[in-house]
C-alpha cells in the first residue's frame, strides 16, 4: 500500500528513490515528503479508467486534501480538473497559470469579495450550495456584465450518511452542506437559476463524506439524486447534463484498514448514471465528474521527524517524543486518524536498523496538548534520541491542516521523484510567525489600543 517506498541494502528507507536520511540532513525536520510519481500515476490510472467508460468524463482533483503552486501544476499537467473551496485555494491555482475553465468553485459560504474574485477570473464553474448564493451570483453577473452566463451546479443534499467519522459526513439530513431534495429545496434553486439571465445550470453535485470503504453509501445517494433528475425532467423538461458525485473514497492509512478501489467507485456511478439517461431518453448520455483528493495524494506522502526526548510514564506507557506533532499533523487528534511509523534507518556508523526486539511506543509531538499522539503503538525496534523517524500515509489533509498552534513554524516540503528531490514549499521561519503581528502603538493612553485610523 506504501507506494514508491524501499530500502537500500544498509536498511535505509528511500522515497522515490532518495535517500531519506539525506533528505533530512538537506531540509531538515519536521519535512513533508510527496512521490511525484506516485500522484501522476494515481491521476493517470483514475483519469484513464473514468474516461474509458465515456471520453467526456471529467476527473476534478479535490484541492483541500493538498495544495501548494506545484501541485497545481503538477495536476494541470495529468489534464485533471480542480476542486477549489475558497479565495486563498483560487488564488493559488490562479499563480500556478492552471486553467480557469478547469476548475470548480466549491464551499457553503463563499463571501461576495470570493465570488467576484472568481466570475473575473473566469472560473469555468460555480458549485452552488444555498438560495442566498444564488442571489449574490445574479447580483454580482450583473454588475460585472459577464460575456456569457455563469455555469452553475447546484449541490443537493441526498439524506444519506457514508458510514464513517461524523466529523466527515457531509451527505446527512443535518449536514452544513447543500440544498435538501426532500424538503424540496434543490428544486427551488434549480428553478431560480434557470430564471436568471445571468445563470446558466449545467448539472447536479452531491459529496456525501470522506474516507468511505463501501460503495453502498455512494450508489444509494445516486439513487436519490437520479430520482430528483427525474422529478426535474418531469417538472421541469430538464436533462441534467453532468452528474458530480463528488469524491470521498476511503484510502487506507495502515495496513490494517482497507480502502475502496477507484475503479469499481466509478464504474458503478458511471453504469447508474447511463442507465437512468437511457431510462428517460436523454438525447445524449451525461457526462460524470468525480472529485478525489485523498485517494490521489495520501498514499504518496511521508513525513520526517528527529526523535527527541523518550520517557516512560508511571503506567509503562513509553513516549517517544519527536520535533513537530499535531501542529503538521491535526488528524489523530480530530479524528482519531491511525498511522505507522517506522524508523528511516542508521546513518554510515550504524549502518542500518538496530536488532533486537520490538519496541511498542507512543510516538508523540512537542505540542503543549495531551491529545499530541501521532501513532499509538508505534512498533520501533531500538529507537534513541536523534534517529530520523517516518509517518507514512501522510500526504493528504496534513499539509492543508498544518497551523501555528504553540507559534512553532510549519515545515517545509519537498517533491520526490526518480531520485531527485525538489523543494516546492520551503520552512516557515520565527520572523515569517510574527511578520504581520503589530504593536500596541505608544501614542496612545495606558491600557488602551490605537484604532484604524
Amino acid at each position: 500500500m506504501y507506494e514508491g517506498i524501499s530500502r537500500t541494502t544498509a536498511g535505509v528507507l528511500t522515497l522515490g528513490g532518495v535517500n531519506a536520511l539525506s533528505l533530512a540532513e538537506r531540509f531538515g525536520t519536521p519535512l513533508y515528503v510527496l512521490n511525484e510519481q506516485v500522484i501522476r500515476g494515481r491521476c493517470s490510472h483514475a483519469l484513464t479508467a473514468l474516461q474509458r467508460l465515456n471520453p467526456c468524463n471529467r476527473l476534478a482533483y479535490a484541492g483541500k486534501a493538498f495544495l501548494s503552486i506545484a501541485m497545481c501544476q503538477l495536476v494541470a499537467e495529468e489534464g485533471l480538473h480542480l476542486d477549489v473551496v475558497s479565495g486563498g485555494e483560487l488564488h493559488t491555482a490562479l499563480r500556478a497559470g492552471f486553467p480557469l475553465e478547469r476548475i470548480y468553485f466549491h464551499g457553503n459560504n463563499k463571501l461576495p469579495d470570493e465570488i467576484v474574485y472568481a466570475l473575473s477570473s473566469g472560473v469555468g464553474q460555480i458549485v452552488v450550495d444555498n438560495l442566498k448564493e444564488i442571489e449574490d451570483l445574479n447580483q454580482i453577473s450583473s454588475q460585472l456584465r459577464l460575456a456569457s452566463p455563469v455555469r452553475v451546479l447546484i449541490r443537493v443534499t441526498p439524506d444519506v450518511l457514508g458510514g464513517t467519522h461524523s466529523h466527515i459526513e457531509t451527505g446527512g439530513a443535518s449536514s452544513k452542506f447543500g440544498l435538501s431534495i426532500s424538503r424540496g429545496l434543490a428544486m427551488v434553486a434549480v428553478r431560480r437559476v434557470r430564471k436568471s439571465e445571468f445563470l446558466s445550470f449545467s448539472g447536479i453535485h452531491c459529496h456525501i463524506g470522506s474516507q468511505i470503504t463501501s460503495t453502498k453509501p455512494f450508489f444509494t445517494a445516486l439513487s436519490k439524486v437520479l430520482g430528483f433528475a427525474r422529478n426535474l425532467q418531469a417538472e421541469e423538461g430538464v436533462e441534467v447534463a453532468e452528474f458530480n458525485m463528488g469524491g470521498g473514497l476511503g484510502v487506507p492509512s495502515t495496513v490494517s484498514e482497507e480502502g475502496l478501489p477507484f475503479t469499481s467507485w466509478a464504474e458503478g456511478i458511471v453504469s447508474r448514471v447511463t442507465t437512468a439517461a437511457r431510462e428517460m431518453s436523454y438525447a445524449s448520455i451525461p457526462l460524470v465528474t468525480l472529485e478525489p483528493g485523498r485517494y490521489i495524494v495520501a498514499p504518496a506522502g511521508v513525513t520526517l521527524y528527529t526523535v527527541g526526548s523518550i520517557k516512560v510514564s508511571s503506567d509503562g506507557t513509553r513516549f517517544v517524543a519527536v520535533d513537530g506533532g499535531m501542529g503538521d499533523n491535526p488528524r489523530p487528534a480530530l479524528y482519531n486518524a491511525s498511522y505507522e511509523a517506522v524508523l528511516v534507518g542508521r546513518d554510515q556508523r550504524g549502518l542500518h536498523l538496530r536488532d533486537g526486539r520490538a519496541d511498542v511506543v507512543t510516538l508523540v509531538g512537542k505540542y503543549c496538548e495531551s491529545g499530541d499522539v501521532l501513532v499509538r503503538d508505534a512498533h520501533l525496534t531500538g529507537i534513541a534520541p536523534g534517529d530520523i523517524v517516518a509517518v507514512l500515509g501522510t500526504g493528504a489533509y496534513n499539509f492543508s491542516m498544518a497551523s501555528n498552534y504553540n507559534r512553532l513554524p510549519r515545515p517545509a516540503m519537498v517533491f520526490v521523484s526518480e531520485g531527485a528531490s525538489h523543494l516546492v514549499v520551503r520552512r516557515e521561519t520565527y520572523d515569517d510567525i510574527v511578520a504581520r503581528d503589530l504593536p500596541i502603538s505608544r501614542q496612545t493612553g495606558r491600557g488602551s489600543v490605537a484604532g484604524n485610523s
